[in-house]
């Protein structure tokens, strides 16, 4: 609301699945397995694309910004990697902790683990977290998978709901320790390592603010692909508040200074055009589009 005040025209973009954002012309989230076939590559190369297309269409802009927080990055930097013509739509791409490998805290950093596990879960007709079904979903998951996970998934109530493919995703990249496409078919015949998402075509100016005592998407995973994007990357660094920092804490004047100096035009002008927001939490690992993507 700060940013509204402020004169910025903010677009807040509901992920696919949350709760205002489950309906679909072909698929019943409720009723129809397929509906929930779609991970994070898929939000940012159709979704987020979409969205951006959609504000300019609307506002008359020519470029906007984007912010995108935890998966919402995610989305942005698959985008930027496989969508060239981007470049031409976005001022700059500011990234609240900027997540390329979710930390996977053993036992869950294992193949064996996680096949045992996530991989699992839709055979039991489990398809998303927190879903529609979450009534009937979580007792099967408690009889099936140990009370750890019983409790991990009973304490996510509230949460907005995730799919299944998503958090499959989101292991195999966890526990290859690789910023990689998804293929699932190969990771099932025992090929876990995909090629890695091309960021040196990323071409827009990239800011990341990162929270040093993030343990979701750990600060050192992001700093150690700046030299591979094809961009500038600027980074801010926060002392602590860890990933939850941005959800609860970022609305002081300190870090509205820090944001609102990422969302200058070239000319150095603050901008009073569109921003998208993207974000999103994971219950397995954890998107602003100005748009802002959650």
């Amino acid at each position: 609301m700060q940013l509204v005040d402020a004169g910025y025209d903010v677009w807040v973009g509901s992920n696919r699945g949350t709760e205002y954002s489950q309906g679909h012309k072909k698929y019943n989230a409720k009723t129809s397995t397929d509906y929930w076939m779609f991970t994070w590559a898929d939000m940012g190369l159709f979704d987020d694309v979409s969205n951006i297309n959609t504000i300019k269409r609307v506002t008359g802009e020519e470029k906007i910004f984007y912010v995108g927080y935890s998966q919402g990055t995610a989305q942005m930097f698959y985008a930027l990697s496989h969508v060239p013509s981007l470049e031409q739509s976005l001022h700059r791409v500011v990234q609240l902790a900027p997540c390329f490998i979710p930390y996977f805290p053993p036992p869950s950093d294992t193949v064996e683990y996680s096949n045992a596990t996530i991989m699992q879960y839709q055979s039991k007709n489990i398809w998303a977290f927190n879903g529609p079904n979450w009534e009937r979903d979580l007792p099967v998951l408690c009889t099936n998978f140990g009370k750890d996970l019983c409790d991990y998934f009973g304490a996510l109530a509230g949460w907005q709901a995730s799919g299944v493919e998503n958090g499959k995703y989101w292991t195999t990249v966890g526990v290859t320790q690789r910023f990689q496409e998804y293929n699932i078919n190969d990771w099932k015949a025992g090929t876990y390592d995909q090629p890695l998402i091309p960021i040196q075509n990323i071409k827009v100016p990239l800011s990341f603010i990162i929270v040093k005592d993030d343990v979701t998407c750990l600060p050192a995973q992001a700093k150690d692909r700046i030299p591979e994007i094809g961009s500038p990357v600027k980074v801010i660094e926060v002392e602590k508040g860890g990933h939850e920092y941005f959800a609860f804490t970022s609305n002081d004047a300190w870090f509205m200074d820090k944001l609102t100096g990422e969302l200058k035009i070239p000319s150095g002008n603050l901008f009073n055009g569109a921003i998208a927001i993207s974000s999103a939490c994971l219950s397995v690992a954890a998107g602003v589009a100005f748009a802002a993507v959650f």
